[in-house]
């Protein structure tokens, strides 16, 4: 039997997927997690979410909660990780 792969995410890979639900960064993070890819974000991704989604929000004309809804929603199906070496 294969090993899972253990793959680390940043916040650009998140917020591709949030801000192109259809695109191929949004699919190939499903096809990883139903194939049993172990997903781990740094502990810091959610500092640099808040740091960055109103200007996120104002630029691409979106509500910052829905943002928010949906980092938190992707964020869910990874693991907190500190301090991730690759």
């Amino acid at each position: 039997m294969a090993e899972a792969q253990a793959i680390v995410i940043d916040l650009n890979v998140f917020l591709a997927a949030i801000l192109k639900p259809e695109g191929p960064t949004a699919a190939k993070l499903l096809r990883l997690y139903t194939s049993g890819a172990k997903l781990y974000t740094p502990d810091y991704v959610r500092e640099e979410f808040q740091g960055v989604i109103s200007q996120v929000a104002e630029k691409k004309h979106l509500d910052p909660e829905d943002l928010t809804r949906a980092f938190q929603s992707i964020l869910n199906l990874a693991t907190q990780a500190k301090n991730p070496t690759l």
